[in-house]
C-alpha cells in the first residue's frame, strides 16, 4: 500500500519486471493529491498490459468517459464507487482475475 501515484508508480515498476508480474492487482483511487488514478493507470497498463486494476472514485461511472477508460486500459466493470462493499472487490477480482 502506498499513499500517493508516485509512490505507486516508483513501487511497482521497481519492484515490477514486464515478464514477472508480482503484484495481482492494484487499485487506484482517482482523486490523489498529486496524479489523477486514471493518469496512473494509463502508466501502468503502457507498461503492463494485462495488470488487473481496479478504480475507486466517488464519482459516477456514467461520469466517466469511455475515452479516458480506453486510454487507460480500464474495464467500464472495473470501476467501484465509493461508498462500496468489500463483497463487491472481491466479486470483481473473482470475475475479473488475468491467468
Amino acid at each position: 500500500m502506498v499513499d500517493s501515484g508516485e509512490a505507486c508508480l516508483n513501487r511497482l515498476f521497481k519492484d515490477q519486471n514486464v515478464n514477472n508480474n508480482n503484484f495481482d492487482i492494484v487499485i487506484i483511487n482517482t482523486h490523489l493529491f498529486d496524479i489523477p488514478g486514471l493518469d496512473i493507470a494509463k502508466e501502468i497498463h503502457k507498461k503492463i498490459p494485462n495488470q488487473m486494476i481496479v478504480i475507486v472514485t466517488t464519482t459516477s461511472r456514467e461520469h466517466i468517459f469511455n475515452g479516458q477508460l480506453d486510454i487507460s486500459g480500464i474495464d467500464r466493470e472495473c470501476i467501484l464507487t465509493i461508498p462500496f462493499r468489500f463483497s463487491d472487490l472481491v466479486s470483481l477480482i473473482k470475475s475479473n482475475k488475468k491467468t
